[in-house]
C-alpha cells in the first residue's frame, strides 16, 4: 500500500516543481543539466530533424540517434505529454529500485533463515526507504522537473542493479549495452558482472560477447536511421575529448579552461582513465560481492565523468540504504552528510552570485563542485573500509585487543 503512495507523492513533487517559477529558475542552471543531457539542445536536435538537416553536423546536440529519435516523436506528435514522460520514467525506476532492494534483502536474510540462526523476520523497511530516497531527493525531482534526459539514462542502469541482483544475468548485460549506448561510462561495470558470470558458471566470453553484439547492434541501428556514422564524434566523442567547458558539477570544466592547448590531450587522458582504472582492482579485491563493486564503481562514474549532474547522484544516494548493515563500521557518515547537505544549498547560491547578480566568479562555484566531489569520494572510500572492517569481524570476531594491547583498524 505505501509504494503507490510513494509513487503519487513523488508524481505530486514534480508536477509542482515544473509549475512553480522559481524552480523553473533554477532548472535553467547547469547543475541539473549538461551539455548531453539538456532538454533544450534536444529540441533544436528535433528542429534541425524537421527540416531535413543532420542533427550532429554542429556543436548542439549530444543524444544519442535512438533516443533523439524516440524525443523528435514525443515533441512532433505528444508534445503535451513530454513532462508526463519524464514523471513516468522516473517512477518506473522508482519502482525497479524498490524491487531490486526486496530481492536484495531477501538474499541477505536467506542464509540466515534456512540454517535456522535467524527467525523469518518481518518486511524490511528498506524497499521503501529506497523508493522515497529517489523520489523525493532534490537531485532527482528538480532534474525531472528540468526534464534533463539524464532521467532516461538512469533507467537502465536501475534495471544493471535489479538483474544482477536477481542473477538473470543475459538482461543485466543488454541493460548495461543500452546504458552504455546512452552515456558509455557504465562499460566500467562490466567487469564485476563478468566476474559474477564466471562465478555463476556461466561463460565470461559469451557473456563479454553479447554485451559487446548488444552495444554493436544499437550503433548499427542508429547509423542505419541516420544514414552516416556521423553521431559517433557528437556523442561518443564529445564525452571523451570535452570540447563544451560549460560549467557543470565535475571536476574538467575549470581545470581545462586554464589548461595551455599543448598540454590538453594529456591531462584529459589523466582525467578520463580515472573513471575506468578502478573497475579491475575493486573486482578483484571484492571478488563475491559484485553488486557492492557496481555500486562504488557507479559513484566513481558519477565522480569521473566529464559532464556529470547531481540527477544521476540521486540514483546511487536510493541505492545507498542496501548497505544499511556496514553503518556500525563507517567513519565518516555524518560528515559526508554535511558536504552533501551543503552543496544542495551552496550550489544553486553560488551559481546565482556568479551568473546571475555578477558578484562572484568561477572560484565560488568551483569550490561548491570541488566539496560536492570530495564527499563522493569519502562516501565510496568509507563503504568500502567499512565492508573490509565487518568481513574482519566476522573472520576474526570483535576483539580490539593484539597481544594483550588495545588496537583499532586503521585505513592505510
Amino acid at each position: 500500500m505505501m509504494e503507490p503512495l510513494l509513487l503519487i507523492g513523488g508524481a505530486f513533487v514534480r508536477l509542482y516543481l515544473m509549475h512553480n517559477d522559481f524552480f523553473k529558475n533554477l532548472c535553467d542552471g547547469t547543475i541539473f543539466s549538461t551539455p548531453v543531457s539538456s532538454w533544450k539542445r534536444v529540441t533544436e536536435g528535433s528542429y534541425l530533424m524537421g527540416q531535413d538537416i543532420s542533427p550532429y553536423e554542429g556543436d548542439m546536440v549530444h543524444e544519442p540517434p535512438l533516443t533523439l529519435l524516440l524525443y523528435n516523436l514525443l515533441l512532433q506528435n505528444f508534445a503535451g505529454i513530454v513532462p508526463a514522460f519524464f514523471i513516468l520514467v522516473d517512477l518506473l525506476t522508482a519502482h525497479i529500485l524498490k524491487r531490486t532492494a526486496d530481492k536484495f534483502v531477501q538474499k541477505q536474510e536467506r542464509p540466515a533463515v534456512r540454517s535456522g540462526a535467524a527467525p523469518p523476520s518481518s518486511p524490511s523497511p528498506v524497499p521503501l526507504i529506497v523508493a522515497a530516497v529517489y523520489l523525493f531527493n532534490p537531485c532527482t525531482a528538480v532534474s525531472c522537473a528540468a526534464l534533463s534526459t539524464a532521467g532516461l539514462h538512469q533507467l537502465p542502469l536501475a534495471l544493471v542493479f535489479y538483474a544482477a541482483v536477481t542473477e538473470r544475468w543475459w538482461v543485466c548485460l543488454c541493460s548495461l549495452s543500452v546504458s552504455c549506448y546512452l552515456d558509455l561510462y557504465p562499460v566500467v561495470l562490466l567487469a564485476p558482472l563478468l566476474a559474477a558470470v564466471g562465478a555463476a558458471g556461466r561463460s565470461r566470453l559469451l557473456a563479454a560477447l553479447l554485451a559487446a553484439g548488444c552495444w554493436a547492434g544499437l550503433l548499427l541501428l542508429s547509423a542505419h536511421a541516420l544514414g552516416d556514422w556521423s553521431f559517433l564524434r557528437s556523442t561518443y566523442g564529445f564525452i571523451l575529448w570535452t570540447w563544451d567547458l560549460s560549467p557543470n558539477v565535475g571536476l574538467f570544466w575549470y581545470f581545462f579552461t586554464e589548461m595551455f592547448q599543448h598540454f590538453e590531450s594529456l591531462f584529459i587522458a589523466t582525467f578520463q582513465i580515472n573513471a575506468f582504472i578502478y573497475a579491475v582492482p575493486l573486482t578483484l579485491r571484492f571478488r563475491g560481492q559484485p553488486v557492492l563493486v557496481m555500486f562504488a564503481l557507479l559513484v566513481l562514474m558519477v565522480t569521473f565523468k566529464s559532464y556529470p549532474s547531481v540527477a544521476e547522484a540521486g540514483l546511487y544516494l536510493a541505492l545507498l540504504p542496501l548497505w544499511r548493515p556496514l553503518a556500525p563500521h563507517a567513519r565518516y557518515g555524518f560528515v559526508v552528510t554535511c558536504f552533501y547537505a551543503s552543496v544542495m544549498v551552496l550550489a544553486p547560491v553560488m551559481w546565482t552570485l556568479w551568473i546571475h547578480a555578477g558578484s562572484a566568479n568561477a572560484n565560488f562555484f568551483f569550490a561548491v563542485t570541488l566539496a560536492y566531489n570530495a564527499a563522493q569520494i569519502f562516501l565510496v572510500t568509507d563503504l568500502l573500509f567499512a565492508q573490509l572492517k565487518r568481513d574482519h569481524v566476522l573472520t576474526h570476531g570483535s576483539a580490539k585487543e593484539v597481544e594483550g594491547k588495545p588496537a583499532k583498524l586503521v585505513l592505510c
